[in-house]
Parts: structure tokens; C-alpha cells; sequence
């Protein structure tokens, strides 16, 4: 009983990036992956989340992932998928405004900087997807939300953008 038990807790830290406590890269993988084929008619969004103007601190990364975590629900998930880039998975959603308030929340809140201790001139900028029929895999979908980021920093940072919109 002992052995399995610790096996278990092996497996479960394996799961989970170490400074932050959120997913790891690996397990925000399969579980985006999972939830396509599980449910591939449900509307899924996909944001894929990242610090600006960010100068390689611990405490910044943690500080975002604490904040990123709790905007969502028990039943999203969240991941940081290296440096300071985060993917947050918001499975079966009743519709795309959800998404795109969460979207617009995190980043007041970011840029308010009430109740956190970040410096001034940091930010985050979002690509946001939403799932289709063709999204089989994460890097399908991911790619999508990744495109969606790019145009977000390119267009000035400290802001969100859809995939497929002008």
C-alpha cells in the first residue's frame, strides 16, 4: 500500500512545474490533447499567455501564475509551459464571451496591479483560439492561440487577440 501511495505522489509531482504549482508542459499537452477527442464537438477555448517586458524573475513568474490561476475554474486548465509563457485550457464553454471576458479580466488586472507586486511596465499579452472540428491534437489547436499571441505583441502588447480576426 505504501509503495503505490508513493508512486502516486511521484506521478502527480511529475505533472507540475515546480516554481509555480500550475501543469506542466507535458501534462497541459494531454490534457488539451484529451479533451479534443473526448469532447470534439464542444466549444473549448485555448489562450496562450505571455509576460511582457519580463527580465527573467522568479518572483514576476510566480506572482502571474497565481493570478492567472485563480480567474479560472476548477474545471480549466492551467499550465506554464516554459520562461514566461502560460496556456490555460477553458474545456466545454457555453459561449465565446466567457473567454473573452477572462481574457480582458486578467489583463486589467495585470495592468491595475492592485493587491500585487509586479513592477510598473509589466504586462501580458493574449492569443485566445477557439476549437473546431479540425483541432485533433494540441499543437493544431495550440498553434492557432500561438498565431493569436503574435499579433497581440506585435499590435503593442497588454492586450488580447482572437485567431482568425482582423
Amino acid at each position: 500500500m505504501e509503495i503505490k501511495y508513493e508512486g502516486y505522489i511521484r506521478r502527480q509531482k511529475s505533472q507540475i512545474d515546480e516554481m509555480t504549482s500550475l501543469f506542466n508542459k507535458m501534462t497541459i499537452e494531454n490534457l488539451v490533447s484529451e479533451t479534443l477527442t473526448n469532447a470534439p464537438s464542444a466549444l473549448h477555448a485555448l489562450m496562450v499567455i505571455d509576460i511582457d517586458n519580463f527580465k527573467s524573475a522568479n518572483h514576476i513568474i510566480c506572482v502571474i501564475a497565481g493570478v492567472i490561476s485563480s480567474q479560472f475554474r476548477n474545471t480549466d486548465f492551467v499550465g506554464r509551459i516554459g520562461g514566461d509563457e502560460f496556456v490555460v485550457l477553458m474545456p466545454d464553454i457555453p459561449a465565446k464571451e466567457v473567454a473573452f471576458e477572462k481574457a480582458e479580466s486578467l489583463i486589467q488586472i495585470i495592468l491595475k496591479k492592485e493587491g500585487i507586486s509586479i513592477l510598473d511596465n509589466i504586462s501580458i499579452s493574449i492569443g485566445l483560439a477557439f476549437s473546431d472540428s479540425e483541432d485533433k491534437t494540441y499543437a493544431s489547436f495550440f498553434g492557432k492561440a500561438d498565431q493569436a499571441l503574435y499579433v497581440s505583441k506585435k499590435s503593442g502588447k497588454g492586450r488580447y487577440s482572437l485567431y482568425g480576426s482582423d
